[in-house]
């Protein structure tokens, strides 16, 4: 029975001198624990990462009530209780692995165990922003590949001749600001290997060799449609592409 008093009366004594030695912990938390949540967390744990659509795993760090509440995997900090805080097993490595990119200094790790055991005080006020499943659909409304068409400025080029459309002519653009010159045209059986290569995997055959090497530059253009036509209805394209998934 003394013991169990004596346990219990130091268990007091320890527990105001580490509210006298902190104040309200108010100070500590704002010199050792909101810095590194700052740095290391918000990016991923925030009401702004919320609303950029990038929240990892529910959880939000940024207030209180977000902190305490956790994410999918549960509280996150849980005043006085080290054990059940998600957020320091983390940060130990020894769960999660938080942050991702490196482990924090051990002083650190004593740091936030040290605000847990007080207490974890935290002014912050607020709610955790409310997520919502589903498609945010006026972000998606901004994306490049939804906005209207409209009519651009084409680029000058001082090469007006080598534009076959508006698309070679941003090509070309930037080829001269490089201060580069477009390459020349390649040669038939050059062309031919290529598109051999490219939808089969394969070399041309000696009589597609033979073939191209007659073809005259006028009969050239609707050579290679012919061409492209039979690579593409040939078994060995099938096969070629199969291997994307097969291969897998």
């Amino acid at each position: 029975m003394k013991s169990k008093l004596a346990f219990l009366f130091w268990a007091a004594v320890a527990n105001c001198f580490i509210r006298t030695a902190s104040g309200d912990g108010t100070e500590f938390f704002e010199t050792k624990i909101r810095p590194v949540l700052v740095k290391k967390c918000y990016s991923c744990h925030s009401a702004e990462a919320a609303a950029e659509r990038s929240l990892k795993g529910g959880l939000q760090l940024d207030t209180r009530a977000g902190i305490r509440a956790g994410g999918e995997s549960g509280p996150a900090v849980v005043p006085r209780d080290t054990q059940k805080s998600l957020l320091l097993d983390s940060i130990r490595r020894e769960t999660f692995e938080m942050p991702p990119d490196e482990k924090l200094p051990q002083q650190v790790i004593d740091d936030f165990t040290k605000w847990i055991q007080m207490g974890a005080p935290d002014p912050r006020e607020g709610q955790p922003v409310v997520v919502r499943d589903g498609i945010n659909y006026e972000h998606a409304r901004r994306h490049w590949a939804y906005q209207p068409l409209s009519e651009v400025n084409l680029p000058a080029v001082r090469d007006s001749d080598w534009p076959a459309g508006s698309i070679d002519r941003f090509i070309l653009g930037s080829i001269e600001r490089a201060g580069l010159q477009p390459a020349g045209d390649a040669s038939p059986l050059t062309i031919l290997r290529r598109l051999s290569f490219d939808l089969t995997g394969l070399p041309p055959s000696l009589e597609q060799v033979r073939h191209f090497e007659s073809v005259s530059e006028d009969a050239a253009a609707n050579e290679y449609k012919k061409l492209i036509n039979q690579l593409l209805e040939s078994p060995r394209f099938g096969e070629h592409w199969a291997r994307h998934w097969l291969d897998g």
